[in-house]
């Protein structure tokens, strides 16, 4: 990418960092003057189908739709669209209600036609102007315009009249067309990367489950646990495109590729053999492999001729309890605390290695909630139930997440995976209350029979999920890197 700094500080309108080969001062314009504003008519979520044409619901724009251009939708419906609002091929959509006024300024650049528009959703239908461009200075520089002139507070409202008057600042065509492309091809890789660390996760939980769904016990390796084979295909006699003849090929590369033939019907776990690309796969039926891949499979035969014992989970930790908010009203409580406070929020990765919020000394003691040591369990047991993360400092948490404390002869790790395995789940599932909060109580937790061989075993269940572990952390470090990348530029490439 080449780029220039900005040094004419005479020319007002004209970003930071700019591609050498435009000038001029870009256009200060209202959405109403450059743009028509529609409204998308209703589709619910009852109403889609597994086919039929394709659609877009308002709530996806939060959930699917993660990059400012969508290029595959991936809902359908086949109710009767004569009525429904069809896209034009470069609409740009932003969501009619949100929780947020910012998060409500989450614009989408569409960029097939035909696709059907449900009802929520402002269509920005752009007169000769980039949309995906557009999307891209509405969800950065203009974010908190949009934000300013929604309506409503518990939730938010914003339709055409309020975005008739944001104002956009814009350069020739040509301009806006470079930069959006450049930020697409950032965005294409930031969805490698999220599609690398999804396999990733499906492949930890798929090991986890078919261990401890069978774990009975008792030391050994992958191999006295599971079949191990390498495939017998190569890449030069893979086919690119799907038939309804072909099986799937599995090699060390993300894409998929298609042979006549299939060599394995397995619910399998494929491994890579060589090459600097790490990228393992979960996989359920017939398919093809790569000689110089490896498929991991048949894990029940040994693992059920495993012994171990089945003791009660209230066994297996020093100290368990759930914490305590303090009186939110209260500063004293808060104000230049510097005690980690944990809420369900944090508890997205496998170690909490950082939180947002904090409590004081005084809010500690005048609260339920309690100092949880490093290298203890935290696992959310009311509303949403099951999150967990290991501490790596010591920290306490809100009510609806419990601290364990795990015994000596407990592994933090494996106790970690086995409370983040289907076999646990499912078992927790079994004791939720009911009410004003589904609560799994951890007097109910205590009663649930977990297998648990010695400790030395652990750490050997514990030593692949663990790897692969690492590997998330070092592939999330790498989307983090390519976010702030995307950041800096929407800052700097924009007015």
């Amino acid at each position: 990418m080449i780029t220039t700094i900005n040094n004419n500080h005479n020319k007002l309108n004209v970003p930071n960092l700019r591609f050498p080969e435009f000038e001029g001062e870009w256009e200060e314009e209202r959405l109403a003057d450059i743009a028509d504003l529609y409204k998308g008519t209703g589709i619910s979520k009852n109403q889609l189908s597994d086919d039929g044409e394709p659609c877009i619901l308002y709530g996806e724009l939060y959930t699917k739709y993660k990059s400012e251009t969508i290029r595959e939708v991936i809902s359908k419906t086949n109710i009767n669209n004569t009525k429904l609002v069809k896209s034009k091929a470069n609409d740009v959509i932003i969501p009619c209600s949100g929780e947020t006024a910012e998060d409500i300024a989450t614009a989408r650049c569409v960029l097939n036609g035909n696709i059907l528009l449900g009802g929520d959703l402002n269509i920005i239908r752009l007169h000769g102007y980039d949309g995906a461009f557009m999307s891209y200075q509405l969800n950065g520089r203009r974010k908190y315009d949009i934000a300013k002139v929604a309506q409503g507070v518990s939730v938010v409202h914003l339709y055409g009249e309020h975005l008739k008057g944001v104002k956009t600042i814009n350069p020739c065509l040509e301009e806006q067309k470079k930069i959006a492309k450049l930020l697409s091809l950032l965005d294409e890789r930031i969805a490698t990367q999220n599609k690398i660390i999804d396999k990733l996760q499906s492949l930890i939980k798929g090991l986890s489950n078919k261990i401890f769904e069978s774990l009975q016990g008792q030391e050994c390796r992958l191999g006295d646990i599971a079949t191990i084979t390498n495939g017998n295909s190569n890449v030069q006699d893979a086919i690119t495109e799907y038939k309804d003849d072909l099986y799937p090929f599995f090699d060390r590369s993300e894409e998929i590729k298609y042979l006549p033939t299939f060599l394995f019907d397995k619910e399998a776990i494929i491994y890579p053999g060589e090459g600097a690309e790490f990228f393992p796969r979960y996989f359920n039926g017939k398919f093809a492999l790569h000689q110089r891949c490896y498929a991991i499979f048949d894990f029940n035969k040994a693992i059920n001729s495993l012994h171990c014992d089945f003791v009660k989970f209230g066994t297996l930790y020093e100290m368990a309890g759930e914490g305590g908010t303090p009186a939110t009203s209260n500063a004293a409580y808060y104000d230049n605390g510097n005690i980690p406070f944990i809420k369900i929020d944090d508890l997205k990765q496998k170690y909490l290695t950082e939180n947002k919020d904090f409590i004081t000394e005084l809010g500690l003691q005048k609260s339920s909630a309690w100092l949880i040591p490093t290298h203890s369990i935290l696992f959310s047991n009311g509303a949403t139930i099951g999150e967990i993360s290991i501490t790596t400092y010591p920290v306490c948490t809100k009510q609806g997440i419990l601290g364990i404390v795990p015994k000596q002869n407990i592994d933090v790790e494996f106790l970690y995976y086995l409370m983040s395995s289907s076999y646990f789940k499912k078992a927790v599932s079994r004791i939720v209350t009911e009410g004003t909060m589904k609560t799994a109580y951890l007097k109910d937790i205590n009663n649930i029979l977990c297998p648990i061989p010695t400790k030395e075993r652990q750490h050997e269940i514990a030593k692949m999920p663990s790897a692969l572990n690492s590997k998330i952390d070092f592939e999330q470090s790498i989307l983090k890197l390519f976010g702030l990348q995307k950041q800096y530029l929407l800052r700097q490439m924009f007015i």
